[in-house]
């Protein structure tokens, strides 16, 4: 585990807003990409309610991505249950990536010098929120409201 006295209280401040945002955007997606009962024109409408820009159909086939709040997502939905979510830090969390398909997920962070304590920490924090039971942030609110 990382020494979190490394961090300065801004930086474990900005961790903890991107956490706020990250876990329930995330849970919100998945919710989504694995609904049963969906038609495309309303998975469609739900994906660009969640703020997903460059939304490409071709059929069942949908991808979509966006760059937000210091992370780019990229999704690629083919039918029920069948997907890619990626997320990829930018910026200070440069290096942290998380990647969750209908068979799993897959987590981690890189040894970028630059922002390898705040991934690393980024990662230990995301993994302690994100599969026990997360309320709505305000952060998140916030997001789903400009």
């Amino acid at each position: 585990m990382i020494m979190i006295s490394k961090l300065t209280d801004l930086e474990k401040k900005n961790i903890k807003t991107s956490i706020d945002f990250l876990v329930p955007f995330i849970s919100a997606l998945i919710k989504l990409l694995s609904s049963v009962d969906i038609n495309k024109t309303d998975f469609i409408k739900q994906m660009k309610e969640l703020k997903m820009e460059k939304i490409l159909d071709d059929g069942w086939k949908v991808e979509s991505s966006a760059t937000i709040s210091n992370f780019k997502f990229y999704i690629l939905y083919t039918g029920t249950r069948s997907f890619v979510l990626k997320v990829d830090g930018l910026s200070a969390y440069r290096g942290f990536s998380f990647m969750e398909t209908n068979k799993g997920i897959n987590i981690h962070n890189s040894n970028f010098v630059d922002s390898k304590d705040l991934t690393k920490f980024l990662k230990e924090q995301f993994l302690k929120k994100y599969k026990s039971p997360y309320l709505i942030t305000n952060s998140y609110k916030e997001f789903l409201s400009n």
